[in-house]
């Protein structure tokens, strides 16, 4: 889990850094009306905006907005490519663990109730040879 969290970490800072690189133009525009143009004015800033397609959260709002300046084709290529890689990929990879880590929860949990009740009917099956044992004492005590 740690090594994927990392790997979505360096792609972030890699997406980061080429979407600073990309769309510089659109964070050093003139324009007023332009909603998202500090989404790539920074590493940090680019970082949010990664995370923000990442949830999926206005994803449409921003690629609108970038491509207000920039060429349509190549930002609709970052976007679509980070939401791909982000947000089907590695969610579906965590996913993946968790259900992988709970279903091995599971199994240890069925194996301690199994050995659980094994340890009952052990404990039962004792009794019951005691239970002989004091009879058969009783019977050759009537004996002699």
């Amino acid at each position: 889990m740690v090594f994927i969290t990392l790997l979505l970490f360096t792609f972030a800072y890699i997406f980061a850094i080429a979407g600073v690189i990309f769309f510089d133009q659109h964070a050093q525009s003139p324009r007023t009306d332009l909603k998202y143009k500090n989404s790539f004015s920074s590493i940090m800033n680019a970082l949010a905006t990664l995370f923000q397609l990442f949830t999926l959260d206005h994803w449409h709002d921003i690629y609108k907005d970038v491509t207000q300046v920039v060429d349509p084709w190549f930002s609709g290529f970052y976007i679509i490519f980070w939401i791909c890689i982000g947000s089907f990929i590695f969610r579906n990879i965590f996913v993946g663990i968790m259900v992988n880590n709970f279903q091995s929860i599971r199994n240890d949990l069925f194996n301690e109730v199994k050995e659980i009740q094994n340890l009952k009917e052990q404990n039962v099956k004792i009794e019951k040879l005691n239970e002989e044992l004091q009879k058969q004492e009783q019977v050759l005590k009537g004996q002699r």
